[in-house]
């Protein structure tokens, strides 16, 4: 008990010791950035490799969650107190360093989040160790020497498994159901219930193995690649505990995503490059998706982008649909997705659409303030519904024609469809849009075969100069031969 006792207290003395020294390393080194970077300055450290830059990150790793700043906090707080229980409850020095080194690091900007707060939890975490490929400070170090500690102490134990997940996949694979138990008398109901919970449906069962879904199981099992051994099947036969299933896997080959050679940049830098995006083209690649995507054609031209992003998105902060042409901005370096998607998040970029909408608005300008959400009728639609998001649309007149209205349309909020329902909502569809209710004829007329609707002008401040920044376009070949058409049918009319 003693013996017990006495290695409690040396593991708590090591992990207030190193927790004590790294969280007042990690706020000396922040002290020092916030007085010799605030003027916006870099210090090459290591060319290459290792810069001084001071960033203020209102999010997590990566950028995200910016919006969530006092979540993000609320998390930490939790974790803290999580790895004080663990520590205290190990009874291996090794775990215990494991869980200082991942306390400090996550106590340390949980601190930037307390003292520098804004609001409730609303602080920003002082970054200023830029490499080139992320930016970060000497909490996150510590977090990652924890990271690196954990994988060590648990590489030992899964070597094994290890050689197994990296062995090439077999062209068939073979699945064995357990025997059932013998020698120990049940009750009859109990022999029931057992004998039910190990009965499964091949399709259910293929799906679980597989990682596949049950439609996928179904096809697989109609197609004979699926099989047990002594009898015939079909997609709703069940299993016996000691069947044995075989599965035939044709490997897919997947065509190589097409580029959006068409596909213009307006403006690159270091940190940034702004396309203008074509119509046809998504901003990135999504489940069902085929054809070219920005991020793809970028990075076919040799763009690098920055990892920040979750996977398949890295550098995307705001998006476009795939029937809207526009300016869309990319992120090149960790330190602009950082920025932009804060400012992205906090309104501050101006995002100025011409929308060619159908009938003559009763207004020179205006506001749409209505929430918006998913419409029931389609996982693709968007409707204003009291249960949806808040969503603020303001227009301009720009040019009348009667029968439609050339409207400049800045947005406050960045909601799904958001210009194509709200003009919707109030009876002026957009031309083209025959999602919305735009007039077939019409469109017909103006030779459209979608909305009327182009990103025309971005402006935002530089994420390292920070330099207000303005990017201008132009019209499609397609939204200005609508244009002129409908220019040229009002002038008719006007004689």
């Amino acid at each position: 008990m003693k013996n017990d006792q006495r290695r409690l207290r040396d593991r708590v003395a090591v992990f207030a010791c190193i927790a004590i020294a790294t969280i007042a390393i990690d706020q000396l080194t922040k002290m020092w950035a916030l007085s010799a970077l605030a003027d916006g300055r870099t210090i090459r450290v290591i060319p290459g490799l290792l810069s001084l830059t001071l960033v203020r990150n209102p999010g997590a790793s990566l950028g995200m969650g910016s919006g969530m700043t006092w979540l993000i906090s609320l998390l930490a707080m939790a974790a803290c107190v999580a790895l004080v229980v663990l520590a205290v409850r190990t009874i291996s020095m090794k775990w215990t360093v494991l869980f200082a080194f991942a306390f400090a690091g996550a106590f340390g900007n949980l601190i930037d989040r307390v003292i520098y707060a804004e609001g409730f939890l609303n602080g920003k975490v002082v970054d200023f160790l830029n490499y080139g490929w992320s930016i970060g400070n000497v909490a996150d170090i510590f977090l990652m020497l924890a990271g690196v500690r954990r994988c060590c102490c648990c590489s030992s134990g899964n070597r094994s498994a290890k050689r197994t997940l990296t062995r090439p996949t077999a062209r068939r694979l073979v699945m064995m159901r357990t025997q059932p138990t013998t020698g120990r008398k049940q009750h009859e109901p109990s022999r029931t219930r057992s004998r039910r919970a190990r009965r499964q449906t091949i399709r259910r069962r293929g799906r679980k193995m597989l990682g596949i879904s049950r439609a996928k199981a179904a096809d697989l099992i109609e197609s004979g690649q699926a099989r047990v051994l002594g009898r015939d099947i079909s997609k709703s036969s069940t299993l016996q505990a000691g069947e044995t299933v075989e599965f035939d896997i044709v490997e897919e080959r997947s065509e190589p995503e097409p580029i959006a050679h068409d596909m213009a940049v307006v403006y690159e830098d270091d940190d940034v490059v702004v396309v203008d995006k074509p119509v046809g083209v998504a901003a990135h690649a999504s489940v069902g998706w085929t054809g070219p995507t920005v991020l793809g054609s970028l990075i076919d031209r040799g763009v690098h982008i920055t990892s920040y992003g979750a996977a398949g998105r890295q550098g995307i902060v705001s998006r476009l649909d795939v029937g809207t042409s526009g300016l869309m901005l990319v992120c090149k370096s960790d330190l602009a997705y950082v920025e932009m998607r804060r400012q992205f998040a906090e309104h501050e970029v101006v995002k100025t659409y011409h929308a060619l909408v159908q009938g003559n608005l009763k207004e020179d300008k205006a506001t749409i303030e209505a929430p918006i959400g998913r419409a029931k009728v389609s996982d693709f639609r968007f409707c204003v519904t009291p249960a949806g998001k808040e969503a603020i649309t303001h227009w301009d007149v720009m040019e009348r024609f009667g029968e439609a209205t050339l409207v400049s349309v800045n947005l406050e909020t960045g909601r799904t469809h958001q210009i194509r329902v709200h003009f919707s909502s109030i009876g002026h569809p957009l031309a083209g849009d025959a999602m919305y209710g735009a007039n077939p004829q019409l469109s017909e007329a103006l030779g459209l075969e979608r909305q009327w609707l182009h990103a025309m002008q971005l402006e935002f401040r530089h994420p390292r100069t920070h330099v207000w920044t303005t990017v201008k376009s132009h019209y499609p070949a397609d939204l200005q031969h609508a244009l002129d058409v409908m220019r040229a049918r009002h002038a008719d009319q006007s004689l």
